[in-house]
């Protein structure tokens, strides 16, 4: 008897021993992040028979179990996901409210400035001093612009340090996860059925660490290791198997990075947008925020550029010469071409370019172009599908049928401002249905803008000699501009009336007519506007039946070039120009003030802003999202701290419940050791008695 009661006294010694330990583990790991409290579960040994009863073979620990509560943590993963994109965005988009607002990077002041040294020009239109005062602002304007757009930049770039930072972290996690769910396994596979506490929290806490980049999901396998899952579903870790997180190229934009999975060869690109976490913020950041500010900023850029080098073109220098570009050419090769990025996908290769067309047509929006047909011919025809990714909506160009470029390479996209170009088509990879490309209009436009006219003497404040008036019966789409005065005394050249003659010299102005036919091939000729009569030049050689080369051409008759461009339909077309004497042209301050009038003309955004406006439009959509974010990130905030209240109160060590729990064992362990005392007492008498 004395010898089953020393045994029971002995369990109940190393059941309450090992009950005192986990209490002393809880105590030590009280300020340890993620731990989560243990507990033992002590069940009975059972009970022997003996005679007609049964005595109790005593007590032993089951196991040792954590409280954990699977619910509150999955909570506690998705409000982590959430307050980590709602935080990095809020810091990214900050910086960005901080740039565009800053008195030294805002545009707005230099603006005013700007228009008011044009104004200053218009008032004095034969002052030097007033023309340079003018260069010079319009130089620190553009710097202005630069200045911004580098601020934006170096964002740009700061992003894609964080895509890398961010693949790195994650493939170390990945990697570290693997590796605990490996141990987990070794214990699982060695014949323990008992989890170990401690490498479940230190799982959980990787679990954690990756729901700070995205959403996270797992599935618990049979031998305790889990499968953990991102964004929308892609592997990260299956069992002890990990895979790696990188950084790679856009498949559009070499300037971006993105994430992808890879594994034995194999990647995967991310969808970003929809990963939810730090990633998702990232992506988003970038592609609805920064961008856009790239893309409004270029299109007041693009707005002034355009709009004042076209202006000049319409005006006389101090050289009586008409006037040259004043800002950089929004429509160079580089440009255009700088604004078509084709895809990487493998469907065929072609040089596309984007020309901008009508500024106050044009959107801050990013299009999507995707090849519906193509057939190298002859006739090489193509049609495209056209996505505002902007708004989504859809355009079929052109929308009558494919595009014959052997007619023309030109596709015009009236609706937002701009043609596109379609260059070239590779012969050994021509293009194929679906082949895609991205159309950035406006992106570029701050990076590329600068004051090209140095010399002060160029800028064409008068009006110009000669008025243009495209014919009202034209065909087709077509423009006119003069691009050089030769000859002013060139005999054919337009002269106002002269009334000091008897009778009187009546104005004399010219007619160039343009006429297709047959089906792409174009002739002009040159009439007295009049009489109708063909001018001759020289002498004896009238000029009519004259080989005009479509699209553009230059002509230089009468005195001046005139630069005539085409847009030729399927249908025969015809085109006609009057141009006459300018009266209120030369020495006059009439360009000056029209440019000058830009600053209050409602010339961007189909006539509803300013570049000023625009410009305030921009900062107030950043300020906008920038307080909307504040608001969530303080939402988040609160529910992220109720999520993680609810897992400590279930899972955290509670010192005074763990100061009762030491008292109970403490007893129990007493109470076992004076068992085993009783027992040695009653053996020590009974073996006296037997001596």
């Amino acid at each position: 008897m004395s010898v089953n009661l020393y045994g029971l006294g002995v369990q109940g010694l190393l059941v309450a021993k090992q009950s005192l330990d986990t209490v002393g583990h809880n105590i030590a790991n009280v300020n340890t992040e993620g731990y989560s409290r243990q507990g033992t579960v002590q069940i009975s040994s059972g009970g022997q028979q003996f005679g007609n009863g049964f005595a109790g073979l005593g007590t032993q620990i089951d196991d040792v179990v954590r409280s954990f509560d699977k619910f509150s943590f999955v909570d506690l993963q998705s409000n982590t996901s959430n307050l980590n994109y709602n935080q990095f965005f809020l810091d990214s988009v900050t910086r960005v409210d901080q740039v565009v607002s800053d008195n030294d990077t805002s545009i707005t002041s230099i603006l005013g400035q700007f228009f008011s040294a044009f104004n200053t020009v218009s008032d004095n239109p034969n002052s030097l001093e007033s023309r340079n005062h003018l260069i010079e602002i319009s130089k620190s304007m553009t710097s202005t612009f630069s200045r911004l757009n580098d601020q934006l930049e170096l964002q740009y770039r700061s992003l894609n340090n964080d895509v890398e930072n961010i693949a790195q972290e994650m493939t170390a996690l990945a990697k570290n996860l693997a590796e605990t769910n490996a141990e987990i396994q070794q214990v699982w596979d060695n014949g323990s059925k008992h989890l170990p506490n401690d490498l479940l929290d230190q799982r959980d806490r990787i679990i954690l660490e990756i729901s700070e980049y995205t959403d996270v999901s797992t599935v618990v396998q049979d031998n305790g290791a889990i499968n953990l899952f991102v964004g929308t579903g892609q592997p990260l870790v299956l069992g002890h198997n990990a895979f790696k997180v990188e950084a790679i190229v856009d498949a559009t934009d070499n300037s971006k990075l993105e994430l992808a999975l890879t594994s034995k060869g194999t990647t995967q690109r991310l969808r970003g947008e929809l990963m939810g976490g730090k990633i998702q913020a990232v992506y988003n950041f970038r592609d609805n925020v920064l961008d856009t500010t790239f893309n409004q900023l270029g299109q007041t850029a693009i707005g002034i550029g355009h709009l004042i080098n076209e202006q000049q073109k319409q005006g006389l220098d101090l050289n009586m010469q008409v006037g040259a570009n004043f800002f950089n050419d929004v429509n160079s090769v580089n440009a255009m071409a700088q604004r078509a990025l084709p895809t990487d996908d493998g469907l065929g290769e072609a040089t596309l370019g984007v020309q901008i067309e009508d500024v106050s047509l044009l959107t801050a929006d990013d299009f999507e172009l995707k090849v519906l047909s193509y057939a190298a011919g002859p006739p090489e025809t193509v049609q495209f599908q056209l996505t505002n990714l902007g708004d989504g909506t859809q355009l079929t160009l052109p929308a009558a049928g494919a595009q014959d470029l052997t007619v023309s390479r030109n596709i015009d996209v009236a609706q937002y401002g701009f043609s596109i170009n379609v260059d070239a088509v590779s012969v050994t990879d021509p293009l194929q249905v679906d082949k895609r490309f991205e159309l950035r209009p406006t992106h570029f436009g701050a990076q590329r803008f600068e004051t090209q006219i140095t010399d002060s003497s160029l800028v064409a404040a008068a009006g110009n000699q000669i008025l243009i008036t495209e014919g009202a019966t034209n065909t087709g789409v077509s423009k006119s501009r003069i691009t050089q005065i030769t000859a002013p005394n060139d005999i054919n050249y337009p002269s106002p009336e002269d009334l000091t003659t008897t009778p009187v010299t009546p104005a004399k102005g010219l007619r160039i007519e343009v006429v297709e036919a047959p089906l792409g091939t174009f002739t002009y000729q040159v009439l007295d506007a009049n009489t109708g009569v063909p001018i001759e030049e020289p002498p004896g050689t009238p000029l009519t039946g004259l080989a005009f080369t479509a699209p553009q051409q230059t002509i230089s008759h009468a005195g001046f070039d005139i630069e005539i461009a085409i847009e030729d339909t399927a249908a025969l077309d015809s085109y006609t120009f009057t141009l006459d004497y300018n009266e209120t042209g030369a020495g006059s301050n009439e360009n000056a003030l029209v440019m000058s009038a830009f600053q209050t003309d409602k010339t961007l955004n189909k006539g509803r802003s300013t570049f000023q406006d625009n410009y305030a439009l921009m900062s107030s959509d950043i300020g906008t999202i920038t307080s909307s974010a504040e608001v969530r990130v303080q939402s988040s905030e609160v529910l992220y701290e109720q999520a993680s209240n609810r897992v400590t109160s279930y899972s955290g060590v509670n010192l005074d419940e763990e100061a009762a729990d030491l008292l109970k064992y403490q007893t129990a362990y007493n109470a076992a050791a004076k068992i085993v005392s009783i027992a040695d007492e009653l053996m020590e008498t009974l073996l006296t008695s037997l001596r």
